[in-house]
Parts: C-alpha cells; sequence; structure tokens
C-alpha cells in the first residue's frame, strides 16, 4: 500500500477527487506547510493491512511469529475491566 502525502490546502481544493482515491483504497498524509497532522484512509482497511502498511514504512518490525500467551500480572475484583477502572480514575 502506497501512502501519499497531500497538503491540507489541496485537500480542500479537490477533496472529491481525494475521496474518490480513498474509497478506491489509497491512503493520504496530510500535510501542513510540509508537516504531517492526520491521515485519510479507508474505514474498511483491515487491522492486517495496516499493519503490514507499518512494516512496509519501517514504523513496525518483528519476526512474525505468534506471541505466546501469557497470565495477567494483575486481577481487578467485582467483575470490572482494568478499562473501567482507567475511565473511573481519569474523572
Amino acid at each position: 500500500m502506497r501512502t501519499t502525502h497531500v497538503e491540507v490546502h489541496d485537500l480542500e481544493d479537490q477533496l472529491g477527487s481525494y475521496i474518490r482515491q480513498v474509497k478506491g483504497g489509497a491512503t493520504f498524509v496530510i500535510t501542513e506547510r510540509g508537516t504531517p497532522v492526520g491521515r485519510f484512509l479507508p474505514v474498511e482497511e483491515s487491522t492486517t493491512d495496516r499493519l503490514k502498511a507499518l512494516v512496509e514504512s519501517g514504523r513496525l518490525g518483528g519476526s512474525g511469529r505468534k506471541l505466546r500467551s501469557i497470565r495477567p500480572v494483575a486481577a481487578t475484583q467485582g467483575g470490572r475491566s482494568v478499562a473501567d477502572l482507567l475511565l473511573e480514575d481519569r474523572d
């Protein structure tokens, strides 16, 4: 998967064209004065495709082997998940 850079003003001027390209599977890095500020990508892109793109870009690496299962380091009480506890702590 190839990622193309597009300036914000170009995206604004030609939004319809970029939407058609994204529907076709294209991915764009949105830049502002050359600095990346976001991504424009298809919603249907699978996790496998995203991981492959990260590997191809050099931002992700590994042996390709499956990770072995490990036991949790800690357990919660009362049937609440760690995510629930973190959200509560943020309030």
